[in-house]
């Protein structure tokens, strides 16, 4: 009876899992699991990172911070905290103490402020660097509202990751001074969702080599950038692009924004300039200014001169103006240098003046022998695509990061593969990536990259046609397996699919812990008989659909698994009881 039985059983409990059970679930510990595990590791993060936090007023003092050393500053029962006549030197790479064993990014960081926060009369020297590429990696962390900085001083030589980060909340800077040198890796500002304003203050960011732009604004809803009462923000002689903003809101008042000689100018945001305001992009090695969304120019002025962007066959193209309008108002002396227009307008709204040369872009060549109506020739313009990269938690697939790049050219060849490493959340690792990372851009394209922590692996099996090495069948991926913890994917091994024979396996299928990720390949052969078309359905193996997730492979929890072969053992052990059994009734 019981051996009857036993497939019910085994099929009772994996349908009786939960559904969120049969994707891109982690091993389970073992009971085994010493309890105190995950404590130590929580000592060793301490003992690696020191972490003070001030909660009240100080003054008249100096912090120096080496490596893995940092200062998070809070408010106690939401009064302000004043923070005077100090000085930090920040050395080294920057620290958290966040939970070791989060699944969130973590933050790092030298100098992280939450609300309420006014430091008035400080002094901050940098020469350290990031510990990781990512955005919540910062030498000053903005993370509250009501953060004041008021008289302060900045100043950092060669730092390596990103110097500041509005990263949610709002800060104010009055009569500040910024002199960042040097920068590379990361951009000297980074803005997220916070709302950062600088008021009377001055900030040069000079003679950086960073790959990323020197001012970056991802385009979040709540972003925005302000500069007013005589601020003036210069970036000078930089490899790196001088800004890209997306679509954040950056607004100029009775301010001014000097970008020259860099490797690009300023690229997009939502620009609005008032009150005798100036921008000039002067002698870049690419476009002036780039306009994708509205922008609006009251009583001031933009000089756009000596830039040498291309676009359609067009050179030392100052400003490309594309699907947005600039708006003029009482304004006198502008100058656009060589411009592009891509369906822009540039409306006049009373008697302002503007002057430019607008250049005309690449015709196609009329065949002379054609009878084509000239109107039904299409312009060849050059269109731009965006490509938006993803990063999902490989297990709940949950958005951890998104990260935007605009205005890439149509038909031109891309690889964001560099990219797309550089930009792995901290404490994560790459799984797989859905989407084109490189090729020729066609149209705005969209990343998925699944990442999964450090100290986890995967096991990813391929079944290959071994004539060519192409697949002919989804792949099956098991993720979440740490390090210690035994796993088994024979249950992917030898798959039946209809039009090959299986041939060969070139790895087990099971092991005792994992150092790293792992891939495996199961060949196959053609059936010269009944052979099908390599688009075939997805093949069924026991009754169970192999391929659910046709893009991605079907992703299986090692612990169902390990239940159903435990449940089998049982089963077996009470089948062999019960046989024993019958044969004493029949002795």
């Amino acid at each position: 009876m019981l051996k009857k039985i036993a497939p019910i059983f085994v099929a009772t409990a994996i349908l009786c899992m939960p559904s969120s059970m049969l994707a891109y679930e982690e091993t389970k510990p073992n009971e085994n699991t010493d309890p105190t595990s995950t404590t130590q590791k929580s000592e060793e993060i301490s003992q690696a990172f020191t972490i003070n936090t001030i909660k009240e007023n100080t003054s008249n003092k100096k912090y120096t911070l080496n490596d893995g050393q940092a200062l998070r500053f809070e408010t106690k029962n939401d009064q302000i905290v004043t923070i005077s006549d100090c000085t930090f030197d920040l050395k080294g790479t920057t620290a958290t103490d966040d939970d070791p064993n989060t699944r969130n990014m973590k933050e790092y960081f030298k100098i992280n402020v939450g609300d309420h926060i006014v430091f008035d009369h400080c002094s901050f020297n940098t020469s350290g660097s990031q510990m990781f590429d990512s955005i919540t990696d910062s030498n000053i962390l903005l993370n509250g509202q009501n953060i004041v900085f008021k008289d302060c001083t900045f100043e950092a030589n060669h730092y390596e990751g990103r110097y500041l980060s509005a990263f949610s909340g709002d800060a104010s800077f009055i009569d500040c001074q910024f002199k960042i040198e040097g920068q590379s890796k990361q951009p000297a500002f980074n803005v997220t969702e916070g709302n950062i304003t600088f008021n009377d203050t001055s900030i040069e960011i000079k003679n950086g080599s960073a790959q990323q732009p020197c001012v970056y604004a991802n385009g979040q809803d709540t972003g925005k950038i302000s500069l007013i009462n005589n601020s003036k923000l210069t970036i000078e002689e930089n490899k790196a692009q001088a800004m890209e903003l997306n679509k954040t809101p950056i607004n100029v008042q009775n301010s001014k924004v000097l970008v020259q000689k860099n490797k690009n100018g300023v690229i997009g945001g939502t620009w609005a300039l008032s009150k005798k305001s100036n921008l000039s992009s002067l002698d870049n090695e690419g476009f002036g200014l780039v306009v994708i969304t509205d922008m609006k120019i009251d009583d001031s002025t933009v000089v756009l001169k000596d830039n040498h962007g291309s676009c359609d066959g067009a050179k030392d193209v100052d400003l490309f103006l594309k699907d947005a309008s600039i708006q003029l108002k009482k304004v006198k002396d502008a100058s656009f240098g060589s411009y592009v227009n891509q369906n822009g307008k540039i409306d006049k709204g009373d008697d302002s003046k503007f002057d430019g040369t607008l250049l005309n872009i690449k015709e196609p060549v009329q065949d002379p022998s054609s009878k084509k109506d000239e109107d039904s020739l299409t312009e060849q313009k050059q269109v731009r695509y965006d490509v938006t990269i993803r990063y999902i938690d490989a297990e709940s697939n949950e958005d951890l990061y998104t990260h935007k790049i605009s205005n890439q050219p149509e038909g031109e060849y891309y690889d964001f593969n560099e990219l797309i490493k550089a930009n792995v959340p901290k404490d994560f690792h790459i799984v797989a990536i859905k989407g084109e990372a490189s090729g020729i851009l066609s149209k705005d394209t969209e990343i998925i990259v699944s990442v999964q922590p450090s100290d986890r692996y995967f096991v990813k099996i391929n079944y290959l046609d071994i004539e060519n090495n192409e697949p002919i069948h989804a792949s099956n991926q098991v993720v979440g397996i740490k390090k210690e913890a035994p796993w088994d994917v024979s249950r992917f091994d030898q798959l039946d699919i209809p039009g090959y024979e299986y041939i060969k396996t070139d790895h087990e299928t099971s092991g005792q812990g994992l150092d790293q990720d792992l891939t495996i390949n199961v060949y196959y052969k053609k059936s010269v008989i009944n052979s099908l078309s390599p688009n075939q359905t997805p093949s069924q193996m026991n009754g169970a659909h192999t391929a659910a997730r046709t893009n991605e492979g079907f992703y299986i929890t090692v612990g169902v698994v390990a239940l159903a072969a435990l449940i089998l053992l049982i089963v077996k052990k009470l089948t062999k009881k019960s046989g024993d059994d019958d044969d004493d009734d029949n002795e």
